[in-house]
């Protein structure tokens, strides 16, 4: 029982972690777009 709980806090702890990342990837991003004028 705990076993899977904690297989469970992991999975989605590591699938947030992976937006997490994405999201900082995009913003990122966007800034670059608004600074450069759309050339990166």
């Amino acid at each position: 029982m705990l076993k899977t709980l904690n297989n469970k806090i992991f999975l989605i702890f590591r699938i947030f972690k992976k937006n997490l990342e994405l999201m900082a990837f995009n913003l990122h991003y966007e800034i670059n777009q608004e600074t450069y004028g759309g050339e990166l």
